[in-house]
């Protein structure tokens, strides 16, 4: 058996040391996972990671591969990183044809992968029929833009507000879903980060306060 560890330092001390450990685990695999991603194949690397860490490699991935479309070629390139996003979603789509063979924390991972790349692929239309060509038009688009940094730091952006990912265990979750009324909720924050001001979520039920706050 092994013993029991018993210190006697205060509770905040101890819990502290722990969260800064959790929090360097997830930093530590996310970074695993990222680079796994482009050398296994896509249901074995699906599977093999938790919702939390799946749901982050895309969507950094996304935004480093649309940054470096519109940066090398700007709009020319947006059409054909359209072509490829179908791909994509056909892959996915093959892959859920064997959903009745897989377990319960499979298909979410599954699902939350399907529904972030089919709103990427909206994103990537609507940029083309909006004849975005530079990356500081990027900055200036309606979305989410989540960042790796050389430091292993993780950005989530939106317009030219920068927030730090904080590396709390969210582990096999459903991710949240970028419904418009999220993203107003979301908008009205970094507006608001911007001005100096406070922020208080105010909407109807189901409008996305308490997603967009997880």
């Amino acid at each position: 058996d092994s013993p029991v560890a018993v210190t006697h330092e205060p509770i905040e001390t101890w819990m502290t040391r722990l969260d800064r450990a959790l929090r360097s685990a997830i930093s530590t695999n996310l970074d695993l996972a990222l680079k796994e991603y482009p050398k296994m194949p896509l249901r074995t690397w699906l599977f093999k990671w938790s919702g939390q860490f799946v749901d982050l490699v895309l969507r950094i991935r996304f935004t480093s591969d649309l940054e470096d479309v519109v940066r090398v070629t700007g709009q020319r390139g947006l059409p054909a990183y359209l072509k490829k996003m179908n791909r994509v979603v056909e892959e996915y789509s093959q892959l859920s044809r064997s959903r009745s063979t897989m377990k319960p924390s499979e298909l979410l991972v599954l699902s939350n992968s399907i529904a972030h790349e089919l709103h990427a692929r909206d994103l990537v239309s609507t940029m083309i029929g909006e004849k975005i060509s530079t990356v500081e038009e990027l900055e200036n688009f309606p979305m989410f833009r989540t960042t790796m940094n050389a430091d292993h730091s993780c950005h989530v952006k939106m317009f030219h507000v920068s927030s730090r990912y904080g590396f709390e265990f969210c582990g096999n979750t459903a991710a949240s879903l970028i419904t418009p009324e999220f993203f107003r909720s979301a908008r009205g924050i970094a507006l608001s980060a911007v001005f100096g001001g406070h922020n208080m979520l105010h909407g109807r039920h189901g409008s996305g306060k308490s997603e967009l706050l997880r």
